[in-house]
């Protein structure tokens, strides 16, 4: 298993979607997502 974690600043830059791919192509299975904001 593999944890994830993005900094603010990717999330802010509009990035997620872009590291959800690279991270999709690279073979790994997204089981659970979970966002957290303080």
């Amino acid at each position: 298993m593999t944890l994830i974690i993005l900094k603010h600043d990717a999330i802010q830059r509009k990035l997620t979607g872009k590291i959800m791919i690279r991270l999709k192509d690279k073979r790994f299975k997204i089981v659970s997502l979970k966002l957290l904001c303080y």
